[in-house]
């Protein structure tokens, strides 16, 4: 409710995050809530989702508008403390190899290095 200040603390006291978007580009909402360990389920738009999560490894992937299949997602993760926290780790992991500054600088010198 309102505007939170401190948003790290704001995920840990949740249990999931849940992004139904029908349309996401690369979403930093998401990222934020992988990078700080949180089991992610969302609707696999075109783009965005798709890209950071492999679907039952670092969150759960929904096809497209199906609502049923969302709800049972979230059932699922919620159901299941043990690998919701594997998968939230393992989301930690992606985002922080991927998406830390360190790794986007490197990514960045590799393609200045490259022209």
């Amino acid at each position: 409710e309102g505007v939170a200040e401190e948003l790290e603390e704001e995920y840990q006291q949740s249990g999931l995050f849940v992004l139904s978007s029908r349309y996401e580009g690369l979403g930093l909402v998401l990222m934020e809530a992988m990078s700080s360990g949180m089991c992610c389920v969302a609707m696999d738009c075109k783009e965005g989702p798709r890209e950071l999560i492999k679907d039952g490894v670092t969150g759960y992937l929904v096809p497209l508008g199906d609502i049923d299949g969302l709800a049972k997602a979230i059932a699922r993760a919620l159901g299941d403390e043990a690998k919701r926290r594997t998968i939230g780790q393992a989301a930690a992991e992606y985002a922080r190899t991927h998406f830390a500054l360190e790794a986007i600088m490197k990514k960045w010198v590799e393609c200045i290095e490259e022209t």
